[in-house]
């Protein structure tokens, strides 16, 4: 006669400790084209001109002359946000039978989440991508790439780039911040320029690295997004572009009064309160019990303020 096995005397259940989820790389855009609460969906921002801070003018005065008068240029900008937002029907059949650790509502509304910040990503990177978003002294092609370990010069290539931004005496106010792709970080990190000259010594940490290229800090992205269609088999690309660098000011908190320092900012509206708003509603003629819609939505727009405040130097 034959002993039970392990199978016959256990049926197979959900676990409830965990389930086998995905998240997805770190996002840059809140770091890099921080969000500030507005109260209307469209308004203006007052601008100043670097040019009135840099030119010298003849200050001499006589003894019986009058001091030369001055003027100075004031404009402004506009911003207007557009509604971004995402659903997700939720069937109370679904709901009441779902084992632990399964929460639909509050699974839902995680994935609604990650796709608007997904999405919101996306837009940052292909704003602080685009050439014709700086100033037009503002970007270049690197001599040779990083992964060059014989010609290629990173130090030098992020020298330039300081060298072009305006002065930012302020360091309350703003800080610098390198935004590279994990494979360009890997790159850079095993430089020999920064690992002593020799290829044989340790790589280098973000802070080593920061200190040895003299910013405040480097952001490192590895979140990656499918560019195939719904359906298809999906194929996963860096959303940041791998060949470039850029070098950016960014505000210390929140920009308030007359601020310098700043390349890009997200307007976003307040009406909601934090700006984010998840809700939800009853829906009675679908499925056999009816259900909750879950919507997840906020209202941006990435708008380029000052365009000489960062640097893109492609071909790194």
């Amino acid at each position: 006669m034959s002993s039970p096995s392990s199978r016959d005397v256990h049926v197979n259940a959900a676990l409830s400790q965990w389930a086998a989820d995905y998240e997805n790389g770190n996002y840059l855009a809140d770091l890099i084209m921080p969000p500030t609460l507005v109260d209307k969906r469209s308004d203006v921002y007052y601008t100043f001109s670097r040019e009135d801070y840099t030119t010298v003018l003849d200050d001499e005065l006589g003894p019986d002359s009058e001091a030369n008068e001055t003027g100075y240029s004031q404009g402004t900008a506009n911003y207007s946000v557009r509604d971004h937002g995402l659903k997700r029907f939720v069937p109370d059949a679904v709901q009441a039978n779902a084992d632990a650790p399964l929460n639909p509502e509050q699974d839902a509304t995680d994935i609604l989440m990650n796709r608007l910040m997904l999405n919101r990503e996306v837009r940052c990177a292909a704003v602080m991508n685009a050439t014709g978003n700086y100033n037009a002294a503002n970007t270049s092609a690197a001599a040779n790439a990083w992964s060059d370990y014989t010609d290629g010069d990173p130090i030098g290539d992020v020298h330039t780039m300081k060298e072009a931004l305006p002065p930012a005496p302020n360091k309350s106010k703003s800080i610098l911040r390198l935004v590279l792709t994990e494979a360009k970080w890997h790159d850079l990190r095993a430089h020999p320029a920064l690992r002593g000259g020799g290829e044989s010594l340790p790589v280098v940490d973000e802070a080593k690295a920061a200190s040895i290229l003299q910013v405040d800090e480097i952001l490192v992205s590895d979140a990656d997004r499918n560019t195939a269609a719904p359906g298809l088999t999906p194929v996963y690309a860096s959303i940041w572009t791998d060949t470039n660098a850029i070098l950016t000011r960014v505000p210390r908190g929140t920009p308030s009064g007359k601020q310098s320092g700043i390349f890009g900012i997200t307007f976003r509206w307040k009406a909601t309160g934090s700006g984010m708003l998840v809700r939800d509603w009853r829906v009675e003629g679908r499925g056999v019990m009816g259900g909750t819609m879950v919507q997840a939505s906020f209202s941006d727009d990435e708008n380029v303020v000052q365009d000489d405040m960062a640097y893109l130097m492609t071909g790194v």
